[in-house]
């Protein structure tokens, strides 16, 4: 079971989820070094993952390294990489690794799983990927300080915690993909999430989603959080920021409502298509309407025969579904007059309600 759930969450792990018992007390706060460098637990259902994103009119790209106790050892470790785009098409594809080809700095940010690495050099950020079909080299500079959306740990039950951070976002991005042979150099923009966790997220959660908002004026808007398992565990938290970084306003999202649903064609599950958040206070309405498919991942067509049916049996019928999105903002203590925003947002279903 140790090794479904770790080859699960390896296939999944393209997200930003965010931490379930966010206290009203807990200042969103500027993240730091110390918050998102390799920070191993011995509990069985630690993983710790650092998700990056790059977007530009023609490409979005998503990598992800995972490291994991969620299998038959120690500090199993995986990328993930998701490619969108018309030059290339739909590309999924996952690596895992035994804790024998980890490298990682407990004091820097460091990692390199077996021939893949990431790593902070002098305030930039490098990842380099290399798949049966594709290398990445992506580069990161002059990245906006992100912020620790949970405040802290966040304790789930008794010792069990989850913690939540934006380590950057709206850095330059400049690199190149090699995809099957063709090389294509990128330049756009991007950032990096993190999640650290000693918890199973599959035993208190179905759904996990993450959105992240751009507007003209340089003004971005966070929102994510997951579906409990129970009716209460329901949770997303939002921050919203300036063009310099600064935080004009964050917390939990009050109230959802959705406007319009959709059955996707793919999974079958019924998704939001139409759905107004209330951000902190009643007065503030966050809209979101999905624009276009960006990509669709079937998780149970990326893993062998065997394992298909073991991940089926405990998670359902797994998927991602990412959305291009039209938003809008209307929150009269930050602006006077609704704010309009382009997102992408991302879907995790585990076992969706």
């Amino acid at each position: 079971m140790k090794f479904l759930v770790k080859k699960f969450f390896i296939l999944v792990f393209i997200l930003f989820p965010l931490s379930s018992g966010f206290p009203q007390s807990s200042a969103i706060k500027k993240v730091l070094v110390s918050d998102y460098v390799f920070q191993p637990y011995s509990d069985e259902g630690y993983f710790q993952g650092w998700n990056y994103y790059f977007l530009n009119s023609e490409f979005q790209i998503f990598v992800t390294s995972l490291i994991s106790n969620l299998g038959p050892g120690s500090l199993n470790h995986g990328v993930a990489i998701s490619v969108q785009s018309g030059k290339t098409g739909s590309y999924f594809s996952t690596k895992e690794f035994s804790n024998k080809s980890l490298e990682a700095n407990k004091k820097k940010y460091f990692v390199k799983s077996y021939n893949n690495s990431f790593e902070e050099i002098n305030g930039d950020f490098e990842i380099k990927v290399f798949t049966d079909n594709v290398k990445l080299y992506l580069k990161f500079s002059s990245p906006r300080s992100g912020v620790t959306l949970s405040g802290g740990k966040i304790i789930l039950d008794q010792k069990k915690f989850l913690k939540a951070d934006i380590p950057f976002h709206s850095a330059k991005v400049e690199g190149y993909i090699d995809f099957k042979g063709t090389v294509y150099d990128l330049k756009g923009t991007g950032g990096m999430e993190h999640l650290i966790t000693n918890q199973e997220v599959y035993k208190f959660s179905s759904r996990w989603e993450i959105m992240r908002s751009f507007s003209a004026n340089g003004m971005k808007l966070f929102l994510g959080g997951y579906y409990g398992k129970k009716e209460e565990g329901d949770f997303r938290t939002f921050v919203i920021l300036d063009a310099s970084g600064a935080i004009l306003d964050s917390g939990k999202v009050l109230e959802s409502k959705v406007e319009k649903f959709e059955r996707d064609s793919l999974s079958g599950y019924k998704i939001p298509i139409v759905e107004v958040h209330s951000l902190g206070s009643e007065d503030c309405q966050f809209r979101i309407q999905k624009a276009s498919v960006a990509g669709r991942i079937n998780i149970l067509e990326s893993i062998s025969v065997v394992l298909r049916f073991f991940v089926k049996l405990f998670f359902a019928n797994p998927y991602i579904l990412i959305h291009n999105t039209s938003n809008s903002l209307n929150c009269k203590h930050i602006s006077p007059t609704p704010i309009d925003f382009q997102g992408v947002q991302s879907h995790y279903l585990i076992n969706s309600k």
